[in-house]
Formats: structure tokens, C-alpha cells, sequence
């Protein structure tokens, strides 16, 4: 499951950016909601895209459930940062880090595996 979490300076711009770049992948579709972009092409199964903000933070996933919990994480203050297995190393970090990316590689190969082509070994 993946899911991107953007701080920027300005917020609304960095929405409105995203906006405009997944609505001109997806086109104008009927029926979808707000910040939901369709992204699969015409014959392939349905995929959307879901960006929401909260607190200046712009959520983006694959997957609505992930920008649930988030929203839910951001307005309750329970972030990664106040709790759970990430805590510690977390906030070693030092105050000027301005990025961060966390990978669930497990997660990360389910996800990408069935899309990658692997040749065949030999003896």
C-alpha cells in the first residue's frame, strides 16, 4: 500500500499542481469525487488516485483507506512521530532534516512484482 504525504510552503499550490496534473491524465470523469482521478487506461481494470489535504499537509495514494487513516493520524496527533515502532529513530533525526522516505520493502515488492518482468535462470 503506498502513500505520499507532502509538506510544502504553499499548500494550495502544491494541490492545485497535483490537481492539474492528474486531471489531465485522467480527463474530465463522470461520476468520481473530489480529489479522486481515474488513472487506468480504457480496457485495463479500474485504478483511481485519491489526493486530499489537511493541517497543509497534501495526501496522495493509490488506495482511499491510506488517505483515511492519515487524515485521521493528522487530526488526532497521532503521527508516527508521537508513537509506534518508527518513534525512536524518527526523532534521532536531526532538526535540519528537511526529507524523509520510509519503505515497506516487502510491501513494496508485492506492489511492483506482478508489473516486472523477470527472465528465467539456468544451470
Amino acid at each position: 500500500q503506498f502513500g505520499l504525504a507532502i509538506t510544502s510552503r504553499n499548500p494550495d499550490q502544491t494541490r492545485q499542481i497535483l490537481a492539474t496534473l492528474l486531471g489531465t491524465l485522467s480527463g474530465v470523469q463522470p461520476g468520481t469525487a473530489p480529489g479522486q482521478y481515474k488513472i487506468s487506461k480504457a480496457g485495463q481494470p479500474e485504478l483511481y488516485c485519491y489526493v486530499e489535504q489537511v493541517a497543509g499537509t497534501t495526501l496522495v495514494s493509490l488506495n482511499r483507506s491510506i488517505i483515511d487513516a492519515a487524515v485521521a493520524s493528522i487530526k488526532s496527533r497521532n503521527s508516527f512521530c508521537a508513537s509506534g515502532p518508527l518513534n525512536g529513530a524518527v526523532n534521532q533525526l536531526a532538526p535540519t532534516a528537511s526529507q524523509l522516505v520510509l519503505l515497506n520493502a516487502g510491501g513494496a515488492i508485492r506492489l511492483l512484482g506482478p508489473q516486472m518482468k523477470f527472465g528465467t535462470l539456468t544451470d
